[in-house]
């Protein structure tokens, strides 16, 4: 009776086999998990005990099956049973499986590359300091132009009335860490009809190079003319400083207006209707903006926006350093690919202009970004590794669709967004047909050119 009862116990459990399965990870280190308890890897090959499926009276029975690895994402792989690695009916669902960094250490594990670009930040920010003061000792001459520039406008501002390019300086609009913005006319007959704004730069920022790549974004402006795009009328150099002459806009920008007015769905879609125009233009041309955010879009006081500063960098842009190059845009609304391909023209294209128009979006109709930190680099990080807040977490109120136009814009992958931004604006003013009257908006946008082919000889606009 003994041996029939251990006869009977043998045959009840399964054969004895220890099926496995060939992967290929990364990192390396990623273990391969069972419910919680882990398969240890022997050269790629994970070999599964049946200890890992005990208690189960099915052996049918799904387990899930992950991926783990300290600092990644865990990545499930589905379910199997004992049954479903038995039959070798387990398949991965691709060659090589990537687990998500989840923790700084993680992502410069994944891209070491990252080591040298925050190197270069430190030392370019050195230089940059070292070059300041430098350049500071050398234009003592200017040190009162420069102190009236920094301290606003007044009567005693030395470039008021001083002539540049044929106009003559009446009043200071503003100025910056970089520049200075005055009001001016001609010079010959003074007429405020004709009035202008002339961009002044600081003496100690013009340097060969910075002249030299000025000239060239100067070149690049000219050849857009569009009523949704600031005007450049030309440039120059006078008492050793760089100026530039632009159309004058009466109004404030896109940021300010935002500031000072509450949501307003119609003026909103017409403001965006206006930068889509500006965006589709440029694109047709070529010319690809690469800093859109909404400092560098004017609402004039008709309530016309005009799209400005095409590649002109600024102090709080985020920089990588290569070899090649260093200006990739602002964290706020950068695309992934500008920080993952770095200055490359070609992994700049139009496709990077659509992910900044989303952000632009979610901020003008939510008052909200997608993505938010306590700093430049952390902002980066989410752009790279973190899915966008949806917009319906700030306003249940608007439709579906719109958030679904909206994250597509924003996928991660260029390839995977709309093929141009005049698609996506199609897309985005039918979403948000319930919000506001659409006018002439699908009209014109549906009128709009196609984007050149944005390749490496495209024009590098940034400074």
């Amino acid at each position: 009776m003994r041996k029939i009862w251990l006869l009977a116990l043998l045959l009840a459990q399964p054969a004895v086999c220890q099926p496995e399965i060939q992967l290929q990870v990364d990192p390396p280190q990623a273990q391969l998990m069972v419910d919680q308890q882990p398969v240890v890897p022997n050269q790629g090959a994970y070999r599964f005990d049946f200890q890992l499926f005990q208690g189960d009276k099915n052996l049918s029975t799904p387990h899930s099956l992950s991926l783990r690895a300290p600092g990644y994402q865990d990545l499930p792989l589905g379910s199997v049973s004992w049954n479903d690695l038995k039959n070798k009916q387990f398949q991965p669902p691709t060659a090589l499986l990537s687990l998500k960094p989840s923790s700084p250490s993680a992502y410069f594990q994944r891209y070491p590359w990252l080591w040298v670009a925050l190197l270069g930040l430190l030392v370019g920010g050195a230089k940059l300091a070292h070059s300041h003061r430098r350049n500071e000792q050398k234009t003592l001459a200017h040190s009162e132009a420069l102190e009236s520039m920094m301290a606003g406008a007044n009567i005693h501002d030395p470039l008021i009335l001083a002539t540049f390019g044929g106009y003559r300086i009446v009043s200071q609009l503003g100025h910056g860490g970089m520049a200075a913005v005055y009001r001016a006319v001609p010079s010959q007959a003074p007429d405020e009809s004709q009035a202008v704004a002339i961009k002044v730069i600081r003496p100690d920022q013009n340097s060969a190079d910075f002249q030299a790549r000025f000239q060239r974004e100067i070149s690049v402006s000219a050849k857009l003319d569009h009523p949704n795009v600031l005007k450049v009328l030309g440039w120059g150099e006078e008492r050793g400083m760089t100026y530039l002459v632009m159309e004058l806009v009466r109004g404030q920008t896109l940021s300010e207006w935002m500031v000072g007015n509450s949501f307003q769905a119609q003026a909103a879609l017409d403001y965006l209707a206006g930068i889509i125009e500006a965006l589709a233009y440029a694109h047709s041309h070529g010319i690809v903006h690469r800093d859109l955010k909404p400092e560098n879009v004017m609402v004039t006081t008709e309530g016309t926006v005009k799209l400005m500063d095409f590649g002109l960098a600024r102090s709080q842009e985020v920089k990588t350093v290569t070899a090649q190059g260093n200006v990739i845009g602002t964290a706020a609304y950068i695309a992934p690919e500008q920080v993952l391909n770095g200055p490359s023209r070609s992994a700049l294209t139009d496709r990077s202009d659509q992910y900044a128009l989303a952000i632009l979006v979610y901020e003008l109709l939510a008052g909200q970004r997608p993505f938010r930190g306590g700093d430049a680099m952390t902002v980066v990080m989410q752009h790279i590794n973190d899915e966008p807040a949806p917009i319906r977490k700030f306003r249940a109120e608007f439709p579906e669709e719109l958030e679904r136009v909206l994250l597509k814009m924003l996928s991660k992958s260029p390839k995977e967004r709309y093929p141009s931004v005049k698609a996506a604006g199609l897309a985005l003013f039918q979403a948000a047909a319930p919000l506001a009257e659409q006018g002439q908006a699908l009209v014109r946008l549906q009128a709009l050119g196609d984007p050149a082919d944005l390749n490496d000889e495209t024009e590098d606009l940034s400074l």
